[in-house]
């Protein structure tokens, strides 16, 4: 991120319940592009949780392709309020970083 000009910042440290939670009520503050954010919006319909098979009880989300979106999704979430257009900067201005 400092490679590319940008001062990253430490999400706050909660709970992946709580982050859930937060995730879910940001969702109604959301507009998803249909065509670049389908990879995520997909990603957000196949998140789940396990489900333990004698109790039927919901567990831990599952760790699978679909979680890696979900989370970043959560992280987004989380400090959605921080954000502001006004202070995002420049234009990204990516170079060969070695990134395939």
């Amino acid at each position: 991120m400092r490679a590319l000009q940008r001062s990253p910042r430490i999400v706050p440290n909660l709970s992946v319940e709580e982050g859930i939670r937060v995730a879910r009520l940001a969702f109604p503050r959301c507009y998803f592009d249909r065509v670049n954010s389908a990879a995520l919006v997909n990603a957000l319909k196949r998140y789940r949780r396990h489900v333990h098979q004698q109790t039927q009880e919901p567990g831990q989300p599952l760790h699978d392709a679909a979680s890696h979106g979900a989370d970043a999704f959560r992280y987004l979430a989380i400090v959605a309020d921080q954000l502001k257009n006004e202070s995002f900067g420049a234009p990204i201005k990516y170079t060969n970083l070695g990134i395939a």
